[in-house]
């Protein structure tokens, strides 16, 4: 006889009533247990409201080649396909070849959650060339997946005993007109079982939560041979998944990626009039002019990779876990993962100046920054990007790991391993700081009235400008946490209203770079210095209906020490 073994002790109960005692040793039917790792537990198998049936299974099935039935360790039975604890079956009768037992057979999902799985109850599920095969995993524990229940909002994490989830095998290859995908719950793609035990996705492309074709998916846990602890994916049918997002593609994306287009133009057009006007820049103009170019070239190599592989967010399931898409598509990723460093990092250098800019206002002290002290700390801004990326590549090609799929991996767009991930939410969370702090120190002083004695001081035009200035950049970090929000928040609705309002506000994010041109590029004393200095621009500058005391960009807010001196 070939039944697992155990170091822990299990309990199998047995369909006797009533145990027999001879020498010492406990039989009933003819079983009997001289392992000390086993009990068996006498009485009546109860499946309240289930249907009980009958089954038998030859010994060592699970070791012989027989994949629909067999014992497999914590006496989990394995019968046509399904997974049934110890408590969901009891033994009738033993024999030296085979063991019949009579199963509860689960009503789902009243009395339990039926979840289908790729592999048998101790293997992995691995992915390589459009094929997925089980691999024995490298972990002596069962995966606990997590599950949801719809509240009508949102979909909320509910807690599930083990023993309350029926796995069953079952393999979407085997149906009719399915490409077998692999989806992970990363970046562009989610997914979640509800506690119906149905599964739904949802991806940025599309406007709802979707439900899986029943039969035509599995969840399993990814065989990781470096560290066995791989991601819980799904594999399903290409099928089910490219109608839908096609449908959602044609409206959303095509107006997202014109607005985009819309606002690269203008957000260059803004760099354009900085350097045309850089004599007349002040140092402070240089630290909103680094921010806004490493925010234009990721916005710009995000737009290029995305007009390249429009459906990478479903062909690439169709990858190994270590391949990649090529050496355009690697130095895509990295170059893409480089620039949203860089506008992490000189979001923090542009908040920073700005907070020391007026602090310096409110002591009316003299601003001694010089170019020269900006431009190392524009440099350290874009060297700490490089860095980070660096230690990226090492991690990949040392076999570490990023915390996330590899670069060129999934699709071609960034991938952020641990420690971008973390400068990230420190710049965001450093930037809401200085800028509230700010912001209450302007409200403190219109309050106390302390900016009218400002103002009759020689400070009072550069007050006056940076004050513009800072709400300006204030109203631009606030699209930048509005799609922070919505990112972590709205997308995971599971109502379609909050997804269309989702949606909307990524059409507003998408104008990003207009609202800069429109605050930044575009004034009276901008137009008027294109005008003297490029005699084209003099006729615009004459229509334009802007007010002569609108500030000027950025760049013009500039403490003098002659005007300080005067006070």
């Amino acid at each position: 006889m070939s039944l697992p073994h155990d170091e822990d002790p299990v309990t199998v109960k047995t369909c006797c009533e009533q145990p027999l005692t001879e020498n010492n040793v406990t039989w009933c039917d003819g079983m009997y247990s001289l392992s000390e790792n086993v009990h068996f537990l006498y009485g009546d198998l109860k499946c309240p409201g289930e249907t009980i049936f009958n089954g038998s299974v030859h010994l060592g099935s699970a070791v012989e080649g027989d994949t629909r039935s067999g014992f497999y360790p914590q006496y989990f039975l394995k019968y046509d396909e399904r997974f049934y604890s110890t408590e969901d079956y009891c033994f009738s009768s033993m024999s030296e070849d085979r063991i019949d037992v009579k199963i509860c057979k689960p009503d789902c999902p009243r009395s339990k959650l039926c979840l289908p799985k790729c592999c048998n109850l101790w293997d992995d599920v691995s992915f390589q060339n459009d094929t997925h095969f089980c691999m024995p995993s490298l972990e002596d524990w069962v995966w606990k997946p997590e599950i949801f229940e719809d509240d009508g909002y949102f979909y909320r994490r509910k807690d599930a005993e083990l023993k309350r989830i029926h796995f069953f095998v079952q393999d979407p290859s085997r149906t009719p007109n399915c490409t077998v995908v692999r989806l992970i719950n990363y970046q562009q793609f989610d997914f979640k079982i509800l506690n119906s035990g149905e599964i739904v996705w949802t991806s940025p492309d599309v406007l709802d939560w979707y439900r899986v074709p029943e039969g035509r998916v599995c969840v399993d846990r990814e065989f990781e041979e470096d560290n066995g602890k791989g991601n819980i994916i799904l594999i399903g049918c290409l099928e089910d998944f490219i109608p839908t997002i096609t449908e959602n593609l044609t409206l959303i994306d095509t107006i997202n990626f014109i607005l985009t287009q819309i606002s690269l133009g203008f957000l260059a057009l803004t760099l354009i009039i900085y350097l045309m006007l850089s004599r007349q820049h002040s140092v402070h103009g240089w630290t909103h002019f680094s921010y806004f170019t490493a925010l234009w070239s990721n916005l710009l190599l995000a737009s290029v990779i995305y007009w390249n592989t429009p459906s990478f967010n479903l062909e690439v399931a169709k990858e190994g876990p270590r391949q990649t898409l090529g050496a355009l598509c690697f130095m895509a990723s990295v170059l893409s993962s480089f620039f949203h460093n860089a506008t992490n990092t000189t979001r923090i250098a542009l908040s920073v100046d700005i907070f020391r800019m007026f602090h310096s206002i409110f002591k009316q002290e003299e601003d001694r920054v010089t170019k020269a002290d900006l431009s190392k700390f524009q440099w350290a801004a874009w060297s700490i990007s490089f860095v980070m990326i660096f230690i990226g590549l090492a991690l990949t090609y040392t076999q570490g790991t990023l915390g996330g799929p590899r670069y060129g991996y999934t699709n071609c767009e960034a991938k952020y391993w641990t420690g971008d991930e973390l400068l990230e939410g420190f710049s965001h969370l450093l930037t809401v700081i200085l800028f509230l702090v700010t912001l209450l120190r302007i409200c403190r002083a219109q309050i106390q009235g302390t900016y009218k004695e400002m103002e009759r001081s020689a400070t009072k035009r550069v007050y006056k400008k940076a004050k513009n200035i800072f709400f300006k950049l204030l109203f631009v970090m606030a699209i930048t946490w509005l799609s922070l929000v919505l990112n972590y928040v709205l997308v995971k609705s599971a109502d379609p209203i909050v997804k269309w309002f989702y949606t909307l506000a990524e059409f507003i994010i998408s104008l990003q770079g207009f609202v800069i041109f429109l605050m930044f590029g575009v004034n009276r004393r901008n137009l008027d210095l294109l005008g003297e200095n490029y005699t084209i621009l003099r006729r615009l500058s004459s229509i334009i209906p802007i007010t002569s005391d609108i500030p000027g960009p950025p760049a013009d807010i500039q403490l003098k020490s002659a005007s300080l001196s005067e006070k």
